[in-house]
């Protein structure tokens, strides 16, 4: 079984989430913390938290390009964000921990916070709020903010896929990672 969960939100504006775990259950509340800025202090923090430990995992929001993301001034931004996004999984890999990248839709559709069809369009303000208030459902005991809400999610959704689909993990995680995980 995993020691610690890891989830993250890799937007500069983002965060690094993690809990203990043991026999399957949360055994503490998450800790989170800002994005760190260097890839140093990335690793220095994920070596931190998983010293000592056999088994991690962490659910990290996959990051893509579309088409409209080269439009206007948004193509550096978007080359940063990769190349972050890159340093990240080089940082998770080389402290041993599996991780699994998880599209934005598939944990927003699976925690339930994609907007039918047809609703009301909703502003990012209203969005994050929405998404701030979900995570707080979940983490009661947790301040809730704007860089942790995405990276409280989605470490809620890698905890109900540890619990009920373990499928997903398998599926998902990459071959290089599975073994250290099973």
């Amino acid at each position: 079984m995993y020691k610690i969960i890891i989830a993250i939100d890799p937007g500069a504006n983002g965060s690094i989430t993690h809990l203990k775990m043991k026999d399957g259950q949360p055994t503490s509340e998450p800790i989170c913390v800002k994005m760190p800025k260097e890839f140093s202090e990335i690793n220095q923090y994920l070596a931190q938290i998983t010293e000592g430990l056999e088994r991690s995992i962490c659910f990290i929001e996959k990051i893509g390009i579309r088409p409209s993301d080269m439009a206007g001034g948004k193509a550096f931004g978007m080359m940063k964000l990769m190349k972050n996004f890159e340093r990240l999984k080089d940082a998770l890999t080389e402290n041993k921990i599996g991780f699994i990248e998880v599209h934005p839709r598939t944990w927003q559709g699976q925690m339930k916070l994609v907007l039918p069809k047809g609703s009301p369009k909703e502003s990012s303000t209203e969005r994050k709020n929405r998404y701030k208030e979900v995570a707080q459902a979940y983490f009661p005991k947790i301040k809730v903010v704007l860089y942790n809400s995405d990276a409280l999610i989605i470490l809620a959704f890698g905890i109900m896929k540890l619990k009920t689909d373990q499928q997903y993990i398998r599926e998902n995680i990459p071959s290089i990672d599975y073994d250290l995980l099973f």
